[in-house]
């Protein structure tokens, strides 16, 4: 709360110097300017003191540390970051900085993801009954992460569209956040599905449960992910047409497609396998609610697959073409 009164302050004097007649005093009037100012920041903070510090006064001291902990890493990691790149390349505008400041916060959480999961499927020799200490703490130590990326995304995507001119950006709004919201719909439900299903579920649902095995395997499904914004960084450097880029995308379309493609069938067989029940079978042997909520998770997760294999292709044609054209002598790029 005091830091919210503080950003409260902050705003109000900076704009009191400039002497905008609103702020000769304050009042509900400065108070409501603030909030139409930073609406995300508050809510941000809000949703904190509202949601995870009830559920985390639940648990104990060793949990609240990881919360603590995940808070501090994701925020210092996104702050350090931006500073690093502000410095190490000159030419970039906010637009980039941003930008790789995000991919750089999913990839470090997406490796950590990948090495616990593993561990968690390994150390499983019952996939239904056994259980990890490393489930629980990950999922909580993940959860201030899917919160602060949908803010660090959403930050990305401002400053992507402020540099190219656009009216709307050039403060945040309401209007911004809706524009974030409808541009990028996909990723913000699948970040407060794992918030507001997967964790409960997890944490709470599962009393006298195992089934650890299955969560491990969704956490390695993160390994794609550094991949995936390996590739975004090298365009930001302009080395889109070198071998590493390639590479990268061949690695970005098979982890792609066996972590979270394959990775569902591989589980239906393990399933099997333990309960010597043919992999066709397996189906017909679980809840139904278990395959839809499978179904639901592999869905988008083939529609993001079509959109790699197609921007894979685009990007084939663009440099079969390319080859037989003479290079720019300017440097620049062509699309």
């Amino acid at each position: 709360m005091s830091y919210i009164y503080t950003m409260y302050l902050s705003n109000y004097h900076s704009q009191k110097v400039k002497g905008h007649e609103a702020y000769k005093k304050h009042s509900l009037f400065t108070i409501k300017l603030f909030l139409l100012r930073h609406p995300l920041l508050v809510v941000h903070h809000m949703v904190l003191l509202t949601v995870f510090m009830p559920i985390t006064l639940q648990v104990n001291d060793f949990r609240r540390r990881i919360d603590t902990i995940s808070t501090m890493l994701h925020r210092g990691l996104f702050f350090i970051s931006r500073k690093l790149l502000k410095s190490a390349f000159k030419s970039w505008n906010d637009a980039d900085v941003f930008a790789v400041s995000e991919r750089l916060l999913s990839s470090v959480h997406a490796t950590l993801a990948t090495i616990v999961g593993f561990i968690i499927a390994t150390a499983s020799s019952d996939v239904m009954s056994d259980r990890h200490r490393l489930t629980n703490e990950f999922v909580w130590f993940g959860a201030p992460y899917m919160a602060f990326d949908i803010y660090a995304m959403y930050l990305s995507n401002y400053h992507s569209e402020k540099v190219k001119g656009h009216e709307a950006y050039r403060k945040h709004s309401l209007l911004t956040i809706k524009l974030f919201l409808l541009r990028h719909p996909l990723l913000v439900v699948h970040h407060m599905v794992l918030l507001t299903v997967f964790m409960p579920i997890t944490l709470f649902l599962r009393t006298g449960l195992g089934g650890d095995f299955f969560i491990g395997c969704f956490f390695m499904a993160e390994f794609s992910t550094p991949f995936v914004s390996l590739g975004k960084v090298l365009i930001q450097l302009g080395l889109e047409d070198s071998w590493l880029h390639r590479v990268n995308g061949v690695m970005v379309l098979l982890s792609f497609f066996t972590c979270r493609i394959l990775l569902f069938p591989y589980m239906y067989w393990v399933y099997g396998q333990q309960y010597t029940i043919p992999f066709h079978k397996v189906p017909f042997h679980l809840q139904l609610h278990c395959n839809l909520a499978n179904l639901t998770i592999l869905a988008p997760q083939i529609y993001w697959f079509v959109l790699l294999c197609r921007k894979a292709y685009r990007l084939y044609l663009r440099q079969t073409r390319s080859k037989g054209q003479p290079a720019h002598k300017d440097g620049s790029k062509t699309d």
